[in-house]
Parts: C-alpha cells; structure tokens; sequence
C-alpha cells in the first residue's frame, strides 16, 4: 500500500538547541551588573547584545524594566528549564521575515504582549506563558506558505486574545483565555474562554486550510464570520453559536460531536449564497433556533425594522436593526424582551412581537431556508432539528436521521465517526475520533496529533491520503 502524508501543520518546539555560531547570553538579576557580552543584569540589555538566533537563558524571579521590544530572532527561557519568570512590563514583537520568537515560561501580569509588525513566514511559539493582553496588530496579504503563525501552548491571557489581522495562523493549544478571542483563520484545540469570533479575510473561498476548533469549553459563543476557510468544530463545550458567513464551495463546515448546554441560542442567516453543514453526533440541551422577525415576514425576511423597548423605541437613525438575519448580518439580541414593528407610524404603539421571540417546536428553526442550494444534514444528534417544508423541489438537499435515543453507541454509525475503540459512535464531546482519548494529559515526549483526516475504508493497492495537524511540547 502506498501512502502519501501531508502534515498540515506541525507545531514543533525545539528551545534546548541553539543554531550553529549562535551564543547563550544569560541573565541573572541578582546580579549588579554583567559583563555586557554574555552576562547581564537586565534581560533588555541581553536582548540588545543579541544577534539572531542566540538564547538569552534567564534566572527565574521579578524583573522590574521598560517596556522590551524584541526585533530578532530569539529565545528566551528559564534557567532551570520551568521557573517562572516574571517580566513587569509590555513586550513588543518586531516580526522579520522568516524569523522565529519563542518565549518560554514568560509571566507578564497585566502587561500585553504586542506583535507590531507583519512579516512573511514569520513565527511566534509562546510556551507556559502569561500575559494580560495579547495584540496581533499588524496584517500582510501572505498566502499558503508565507503566511505568519502564533503559537500559544500551555498559556494564559487574563483578557484578550486579539489576532483580527489578515495572514496570520494563530493556534492556540491547552490554552486559557479570560474574555474574548478574536481570530480569522487558525485553530483552537483544548482551550478555556468565554467567547470565540472568527472574522472574514480577503478574497473568496479557499479549500487550502481548514480551522481546527477542537475539544475547547466556550461558555458564552462561538461566532463565525469566516467564507474562506471550511471548519471543523467537534467535541466542544459550548453554549450559543452564530454562524454569519462560512465557506460554501469547497466542501463540508463540520459541527460533530459537541456539547450544547441548556439555554443555548443557534442563529444562521436566511440568505446564505449556499449550505455546506454536517451537524452530527452532537448532544443539545434546551435550544432555540432563533427566528426573530421572521415569524412575520416568513422566508423572505424583508421586514427587518424591529425596535426593543431598550432602545426606547427610538426609530430612525437610532434604531436597533433587531430582525437582520442576512449573511454577514448583525449579532442578534435574544432573550425575554418586547419588540415593536418600526415601520409603523408610531414603533411605540405599532404591533408588538411581545417577549415570545424565540419560537423552538410551535414554528420550527430558522433555518436551513430550502430556498438556497448546498446540503444541510442533522443526523444522529440527540434532537430533530425542527426544519420548514423541505421537498425534492427546493435547491437545497435536506438530510435528517437517527436523531434522539441514548447518546452510548448513538452517533453516526458510519466508519468515519467511530470511536478510538472501534465501536459505534457517542454523542457528545467523549464520542468520536477527537474524543478525550486522543487527548492525553502528558504530550511532552511525542507529538500530540489534534486533527486528522483519513480515509474509513482501506484496500489493497490504494493511494491513502493522509492529512493531520499536530504539535509537539519540546
């Protein structure tokens, strides 16, 4: 048998090795002063003596300086291999092209961590590492291999991580975030936070990469604004997704596997420029497929001016566009609140949708609208999605099956979706082949591979392709 591997992304940290000709330069702050060649007091001055590729090896303890700015190619990493160091203060990355950060055990507190440039092929790995902030702000327009890559291992961002910038691969991994992280292409695997946005990027549908979004707890919402690049979302925790825009041509937008606790919001636009979802194998609690206004204008959705009693029924220029369920629309309001068609004379007294907005099993969901091509299939999830009319004679092909049941053996039966052991598919985030198996605690000795894709069936004297993503720790 033949056998063709493409690693699509292997995440490598290798920081006990130094290039050929490079020097360590170490710092110590208790010392006074170094001798300003290989030994320093201050780690910006070791930073300023370096030339690329050196590794500034560090005394762990409190370092109380300005603000570092880092435009080589470096290292920076406790003496003793896993101390803490705690740096009191911002750290700003100047990318060059081709060239290479890595920060191991880096403890900022409150400060940020700025990337203040973009550079082709330029890589960042952050490993243990603490910051209050971090900060991507600069974009490129590098595709396929010139693209620049975040890597955030074993980390903590108090706040934000904001990488909203074009040609960037941030992958955060075993990560923690305190508020929201803001990404346009990328993957996250095994990581803590509130909120998800995946923004837009130029161009138009790519079938080059396709997002990671794995075995992560959200406890706010996942929102996706993204048509250049398919996802896959599985084996998640999460509470309320809005899907905005996706990539409908190549491909399928996989929502496998995951967890929705109870009281959770799914929104679709109605006019998507095509389907391309499979939602299988996944466990809902209490859920509503948001409607909104549609409940009075049905499919076509043309009456979008609906204002909320928190607006004050303020009309005009003031208004909240409250029932714009377009592609790329707004982020909807959901929850118990009184709405009033705007188009009125008077939106104070016009007619009012009351505070029953979310209708669930009496209208059923929003979407999928049939009146748009692609394919949209929910099967083998632990509820029927409550779907209009969908017949032979719409553009969109429906598919729906084996959902409800127990969740043990439930998901898919088809190959693809099997667990580790080789049985039938669970629903929910243990089930499959990204379930808790295939995550272990200790990855330091071997590459973790976080992402695969293979074929079920093998026979003789076939071609396998074989498409994986992986990191490994050191």
């Amino acid at each position: 048998m033949t056998k063709m591997l493409h690693l699509w992304a292997a995440l490598i940290l290798c920081c006990l090795g130094t290039q050929a000709g490079a020097t360590d330069r170490y710092v110590d702050w208790n010392l006074s002063a170094g001798d300003g060649v290989t030994t320093f007091a201050s780690i910006t001055n070791a930073v300023a003596a370096a030339v690329d590729g050196d590794r500034i090896i560090i005394v762990p303890g409190d370092y109380y300086e300005q603000a570092l700015t880092i435009g080589k190619s470096l290292t920076l990493i406790p003496s003793d291999g896993s101390g803490v160091i705690d740096f009191h203060a911002t750290i700003n990355v100047a990318t060059q092209a081709d060239g290479k950060v890595e920060l191991v055990s880096i403890h900022t507190g409150v400060y940020a961590l700025n990337v203040t440039s973009a550079s082709y092929r330029f890589n960042i790995t952050a490993l243990s590492c603490q910051f209050g902030d971090v900060n991507i702000n600069a974009s490129h327009g590098g595709t396929g291999a010139n693209r620049a890559e975040f890597h955030l291992i074993d980390g903590t961002i108090s706040t934000n991580f904001n990488a909203n910038q074009n040609g960037w691969d941030p992958r955060l991994i075993r990560s923690t975030v305190g508020s929201t992280t803001t990404i346009r292409c990328g993957d996250v695997v095994m990581s803590t936070m509130p909120r998800l946005v995946v923004n837009d990027e130029p161009d138009g549908n790519s079938a080059e990469f396709k997002m990671a979004i794995i075995q992560n707890e959200f406890s706010d919402y996942v929102e996706f604004r993204n048509d250049n690049h398919l996802v896959r979302m599985a084996n998640n925790q999460m509470k309320n997704l809005y899907w905005f825009m996706w990539n409908h041509t190549s491909g399928s937008n996989d929502i496998i596997n995951n967890e929705f606790v109870t009281n959770a919001y799914i929104h679709f636009p109605w006019n998507p420029p095509g389907w391309a979802h499979r939602f299988y194998n996944n466990i809902f609690g209490t859920t509503y497929f948001m409607r909104w206004a549609v409940a009075y204008a049905y499919w076509d959705n043309t009456n979008f001016n609906w204002c909320d009693t928190e607006n004050n029924c303020n009309c005009g220029a003031g208004q909240v566009d409250i029932g714009d369920q377009r592609w790329n629309g707004e982020l909807p309001y959901f929850g118990a609140r009184n709405m009033f068609n705007c188009t009125s004379s008077s939106c104070c007294s016009g007619t009012g949708i009351g505070s029953n907005i979310n209708f669930w099993a009496t209208n059923g969901a929003a979407f999928p609208n049939p009146a748009y091509g692609g394919f949209f299939e929910w099967n083998h999830n632990s509820i029927g999605l409550p779907q209009p009319p969908i017949s032979g004679s719409n553009p969109l092909v429906y598919g729906e099956m084996g959902n409800g049941g127990a969740n043990e053996n439930g998901g898919s039966p088809a190959h693809e979706f099997y667990d580790l052991d080789l049985t039938v598919n669970d629903r929910g985030r243990a089930g499959g082949p990204w379930g808790y198996a295939n995550f272990p605690e200790n990855t330091d000795a071997k590459a973790l591979i976080y992402d695969l894709d293979m074929p079920a069936d093998l026979f003789p004297g076939q071609d396998v392709d074989i498409r994986a993503k992986a990191y490994q720790r050191n």
